[in-house]
């Protein structure tokens, strides 16, 4: 586990030479809750505000070992794989991806980078995280000149264990997760929040009650000085400069 500033920053520069994001999935109704919070938080930040938020069957068991006061994300956007159609279901978490700097690390007063998701009964958060900055590299499919988009790529599965093994034969997808005095990471380390509107057209059309979570963010107008078209042709906006887009 990495626990002092320094050592946090060695583990952010193999992320920006990558140009790696940190990623983190939520429901519509976390995306509310978090707007409220202010940011990202952790799920005890949420329960102790008695925010609405989306129950997880690890809730019990994060809270018996001690995860529940930590905020989690991926080196990866799970539900990727899912939208753009390889053989993948989408990410359990929910449909909204927020992409995070990962400078955001440096705000923690430790982190943790484990193989395995921290909702196994025996999960051992300082025992299970790597402790040497220099094995974040290790994390990741191919050399940072391979190119941008293959720099970025995280290992998974039997790919993941064979870069550490012996040493964790658990190993499935890496997970970082943070202890922060604030209880979160704040909105101003969000670079995107992607599925929003394709999540709000969904909810209009089942008759759920409309949901406007961008006004949270505390300006009540839609800024438009940055709409464009993103990559794929889609529209785009920004909320108080941050991107929200209406794919995955």
């Amino acid at each position: 586990m990495f626990t002092d500033f320094g050592t946090i920053a060695k583990v952010v520069v193999p992320l920006e030479t990558r140009n790696v994001s940190l990623w983190h999935a939520c429901q519509l109704r976390d995306l509310d809750a978090y707007f409220q919070a202010g940011g990202v938080p952790s799920r005890q930040f949420l329960e102790r505000r008695r925010l609405s938020f989306t129950p997880f069957v690890t809730d019990a068991t994060d809270r018996r070992s001690g995860v529940s006061s930590k905020v989690f994300v991926n080196l990866a956007d799970f539900g990727a794989s899912f939208a753009r159609g390889y053989r993948a279901v989408p990410n359990p978490y929910g449909p909204i991806a927020l992409q995070l700097r990962p400078t955001a690390l440096l705000e923690a007063s430790d982190v943790a980078i484990c193989l395995r998701s921290a909702g196994a009964s025996d999960f051992d958060r300082p025992g299970e995280s790597l402790s040497q900055a220099e094995d974040v590299d290790r994390l990741f499919a191919y050399p940072p000149a391979a190119g941008v988009f293959k720099a970025m790529e995280p290992l998974f599965g039997d790919r993941l264990r064979d870069a550490f093994a012996p040493k964790y034969p658990n190993a499935t997808a890496p997970e970082a997760s943070l202890s922060l005095k604030a209880g979160r990471i704040g909105m101003g380390y969000l670079v995107a929040a992607t599925g929003v509107s394709r999540e709000i057209g969904i909810r209009k059309r089942l008759g759920a009650p409309r949901a406007r979570p961008w006004l949270r963010l505390g300006d009540t107008r839609r800024s438009t000085a940055h709409a464009g078209q993103g990559k794929s042709g889609r529209r785009m906006g920004t909320l108080k400069g941050v991107v929200i887009g209406t794919g995955w």
